[in-house]
């Protein structure tokens, strides 16, 4: 029995010795092996990147251009925000104002239909008794130049609505009731001596400009002046509005050297002033020049001077121009101006603020429109033609150039003194043939065409392109050597509208 167990026991040593081993040959194995293994995978998987490297090279496109699209599908929602940003605001105000006038009008009438949904033939009706009807809350009248704008708003209002028949535009069979009715209104309006404009404001004189820097209203000596004189310069050099003065950012204009060594401020205009049209751009960047011979007045002193006291932060292209001038100034104090824009009530009264602090007289009507008057009266009348001033101002048609072609009682009285002395003093000198010797007509085509819109302003005439073509054949006539054989009949023009 104890020899039984003994030989158990060998076995069980001997099964032990030959498991030990065999592992220990297992493990030699897959130390071996597996690096091998290893290394092959290693080397195919940079086979593999080295293969993907060259074909992104050789690849038009890279993994970053395939994954990510090039174009963002915008939502119509989307689309039509975008669209009412870019229209103008005042325009939007205007229009939304006189169709809640309309829709006063349509709630008394008993009509309940939207504007959009009435057919043109009830629509026409329905505006002809609007505007035969149409007066102020006040229950005065309205200016013949309010009610045309009235109905435009009404038309505009109907082509964004996608309305088929349009009321001024086109065609006007659709709206003959509307347009007769508008039309018959006008001369009404004209007849009880509406459409003068009483309130329209008068061109800053020579008198008053010097009196605003007599005053130091206009002068580099503290924030508010010296913030007044660049709203001047660049109301006067660049023809601007107040609007587009309130928008006008640091990077707009740059200070610039001539081929000559002239400093000059150039403007650069981000968009048009007189129309919304994509092509509408300025053709000539107007330039303001620096005047050294008189440095309290020179506009380059005031723009440096102006950037020296401006925060750091405000010195980038974006900032605004205008920044609201500090209220703890002191003439010690290192920054004159705050790091924020000038609010836009407080700008549309600069021009108002001058003339209280100049002590001009409350007869006359300052606005801030007048610096834009004054620089075109200056250009039509002064130093360029109508095509210079044109493209100065950045105007889209000559004709619009007539609105602010006002004669000042200057210009009257000169003229007025003219016409009496020629008309005392005109020799009679006899020619050889017996007939008297007439001066030239005109010196210029360009002095006839200017004459012509002061004549033009004072006979209450608007000055148009057909003036102007009038005014050049009138000067093509007087050249000719041979007078016509028989006097022509003069027909007058009728008064009537």
């Amino acid at each position: 029995m104890c020899n039984f167990f003994s030989n158990k026991n060998k076995l069980l040593k001997v099964c032990l010795c030959i498991l030990f081993s065999v592992s220990f040959c297992v493990s030699i194995l897959i130390e071996v092996i597996v690096p091998k293994r290893s290394k092959l995978t290693s080397e195919a998987n940079e086979d593999q990147l080295s293969v993907e490297v060259i074909a992104t090279k050789v690849s038009p496109l890279s993994k970053k251009e395939t994954f990510l699209p090039r174009f963002r599908i915008p939502t119509c929602e989307e689309r039509d925000n975008f669209i009412q940003e870019q229209k103008n605001k005042n325009t939007m105000r205007k229009t939304k104002s006189d169709i809640s006038t309309l829709l006063s009008f349509t709630q008394q009438v008993k009509e309940n239909r939207k504007i959009e949904d009435i057919p043109h033939e009830e629509l026409d009706l329905l505006l002809s008794k609007f505007i035969l009807a149409l007066k102020r809350k006040d229950g005065k009248e309205y200016e013949p130049h309010t009610v045309r704008c009235l109905i435009g708003s009404i038309d505009r209002y109907l082509k964004e609505q996608n309305y088929p028949q349009p009321i001024l535009h086109g065609n006007n069979r659709e709206f003959p009731l509307t347009n007769k009715t508008l039309s018959a209104k006008i001369k009404y309006l004209k007849k009880q001596g509406k459409g003068n404009h009483p309130n329209k404001g008068e061109a800053l004189t020579d008198e008053d400009i010097e009196n605003l820097y007599k005053t130091e209203i206009l002068s580099l000596h503290n924030p508010s002046s010296l913030l007044n004189l660049l709203f001047f310069n660049n109301g006067i050099h660049f023809a601007l509005r107040t609007k587009e003065q309130y928008d006008l950012q640091w990077g707009d204009i740059t200070l610039k050297i001539d081929n000559k060594g002239n400093q000059y401020l150039e403007y650069n205009e981000r968009r048009t002033r007189t129309a919304e049209h994509p092509q509408n751009v300025k053709v000539v960047k107007p330039r303001m020049y620096g005047t050294p011979e008189t440095p309290e007045r020179d506009p380059i002193t005031a723009y440096i001077k102006f950037k020296n006291n401006r925060p750091p932060s405000m010195l980038a292209p974006d900032s605004p121009f205008y920044l609201a001038p500090n209220t703890k100034y002191n003439p010690g104090y290192s920054l004159w101006y705050r790091a924020m824009k000038i609010g836009i009530h407080k700008m549309r009264l600069m021009m108002t603020s001058m003339k209280i602090k100049a002590s001009l007289p409350e007869s006359r009507r300052i606005k801030n429109n007048l610096i834009r008057k004054t620089i075109m009266q200056n250009l039509t009348f002064h130093h360029l033609s109508l095509t210079e001033a044109e493209q100065s101002s950045g105007h889209m048609d000559i004709d619009c150039i007539s609105n602010y072609s006002l004669v000042s009682d200057q210009i009257q009285q000169t003229l007025l003194y003219t016409i009496q002395k020629d008309s005392e003093n005109q020799p009679e000198i006899a020619t050889s043939s017996g007939s008297a010797a007439a001066p030239p007509l005109f010196c210029n085509v360009q002095e006839n065409i200017n004459s012509r819109i002061m004549l033009d302003s004072i006979v209450g005439r608007k000055f148009t392109s057909d003036s102007n073509n009038m005014a050049l054949n009138i000067y093509n006539e007087s050249v000719t050597s041979e007078p016509p054989s028989k006097r022509a009949k003069i027909v007058c023009d009728s008064d009537s509208d």
